[in-house]
């Protein structure tokens, strides 16, 4: 094992192991806005040494294939951070300029927050599908085994639209494995 599969156990191990560890940190709203710089900053130049390494043709599926790495900043402050979200402005400076001129001038505003971590597992899911091993027997069923216990989650009460929910994307994926 080279490569990408130890860094994708690697990636799994930091993303899970707060669940292990009760280490946190305080981070404020800040925190989010800088892990979200340092992210845009690492697929920016990501992009280039792809871009320039394999061209065209290849750049965005490789790009999305290691988007999982250059996400972990961002999972990072959500995980070990206190608060179980990161708030929506971290991700658009207008709406960052935005809350700091109703702040200096008083005016409240409600921050939406965003579950990074549906966002964080969705991007493992497409960059695995990229990847070399996603033509194998059993990588379908691990995708339906994975997403299956990701919507239990959401879906507790409501078993019979998991399985429909379940049984239409394995029925997509179907499709796509075999095209």
């Amino acid at each position: 094992m080279t490569g990408r599969p130890v860094l994708g156990i690697l990636l799994a191990l930091l993303v899970e192991s707060p669940h292990w560890v009760n280490l946190r940190w305080d981070f404020n709203g800040e925190s989010g806005e800088r892990a979200w710089q340092f992210t845009t900053i690492g697929i920016g130049i990501a992009t280039v040494l792809i871009f320039l390494e394999g061209g065209a043709r290849s750049a965005l599926p490789d790009l999305l294939t290691w988007l999982p790495a250059l996400l972990l900043p961002m999972q990072f402050v959500q995980s070990f951070g206190l608060n179980p979200s990161l708030a929506l402005n971290s991700f658009s400076f207008l709406a960052k300029q935005r809350r700091r001129r109703n702040l200096r001038l008083g005016l409240t505003e409600s921050i939406r927050e965003l579950n990074f971590g549906n966002v964080y597992f969705l991007t493992i899911i497409v960059a695995a599908t990229l990847g070399r091993e996603s033509n194998s027997r059993l990588f379908l069923p691990g995708v339906l085994v994975l997403t299956t216990f990701r919507l239990l989650g959401f879906r507790r009460r409501q078993p019979l639209r998991l399985i429909v929910i379940l049984s239409v994307a394995g029925i997509i994926a179907l499709v796509g494995q075999a095209g």
